[in-house]
């Protein structure tokens, strides 16, 4: 059996699902925590889908004891494990009665399926399977099966004749920079379905990202990214990565030793970048891709 560790964490996180149509409701998995101690380590929740292998994960800060994941219809496995280096392999994971690990079954009609994840006492046969979820990769040259997937973020499309006149936010930009900008303008929307994404040079290996908005001209730097500094050794092109059918935007920079991903989704109703999730790699992991 695996001993509980004391902690105590949430995760206060979003992630889409699939839409069928842009009138389609999306599903929430709403999680509750519960631990046997006080104590609360850093911790990451994995959310895998049983019909297809794909995982979702959310990095969960201390001190919390919610998290929230939009998902497509589906059956889940949903666990947690702490995101120390050198922190052991202890699970905390939703399960039935007999502490064997229960489905988190999702329909189009679900709006929100409400669990408890409080089952620190998993047996040596489950946390083994649990191992077997979070190492599965097809080779190292191969995307993280964590990674989110640009097609399960699915934007509706949007039809723009002539694009409207641009409107600047009071003192984001000097009256150069907002010239530049204007001029990077694509001629058609590339992220989220109605947005131009386009990347302000601020100096050297500098970069910030604005918004453009086809329906009313605004344009805007969403929080989250923020600057984006340094070149990567390899796939330069990758450093900023959207489409214009998908809510997720990518954002890949060099992070102490390795490259750090940091994925971002559009929320329309918010009219924010929310983060998703994030993941370390090599630079010979990340490369070989």
């Amino acid at each position: 059996m695996r001993l509980p560790t004391s902690v105590a964490v949430a995760a206060l996180g979003a992630v889409a699902g699939f839409f069928a149509s842009p009138a389609a409701r999306a599903a929430y998995i709403e999680g509750q925590i519960g631990f046997p101690g006080q104590s609360a380590p850093p911790m990451m929740a994995y959310i895998c889908e049983v019909d297809t292998s794909r995982i979702r994960t959310i990095p969960i800060a201390p001190g919390q004891n919610k998290f929230a994941v939009e998902v497509p219809a589906g059956r889940y496995l949903i666990f947690l494990a702490p995101r120390e280096p050198g922190a052991p392999n202890i699970y905390g994971a939703y399960t039935g009665a007999d502490h064997t690990l229960a489905n988190v079954n999702v329909t189009a009609h679900t709006a929100r399926a409400e669990i408890n994840i409080d089952d620190w006492y998993l047996s040596d046969a489950i946390a083994a399977q649990l191992d077997r979820i979070r190492g599965i990769e097809t080779s190292i040259a191969a995307e993280p099966l964590s990674a989110p997937r640009f097609s399960e973020y699915r934007a509706p499309p949007y039809e723009a004749s002539t694009a409207p006149r641009p409107e600047f936010m009071e003192g984001s930009l000097s009256n150069d920079e907002r010239a530049r900008l204007q001029q990077s303008l694509p001629a058609a929307p590339n992220f989220a379905g109605n947005f131009s994404l386009v990347l302000s040079h601020c100096g050297g290996d500098c970069d910030r990202l604005f918004l453009f908005d086809w329906r009313n001209g605004k344009v805007f730097e969403p929080a989250g990214p923020g600057e984006m500094r340094g070149t990567l050794p390899c796939r330069a092109a990758d450093a900023v990565q959207f489409r214009r059918d998908s809510r997720l935007l990518s954002v890949t920079g060099v992070h102490a030793d390795g490259l750090l991903t940091r994925y971002f989704l559009w929320r329309p109703d918010t009219g924010t970048l929310a983060p998703a999730t994030e993941i370390q790699r090599t630079v010979q992991q990340f490369c070989a891709s």
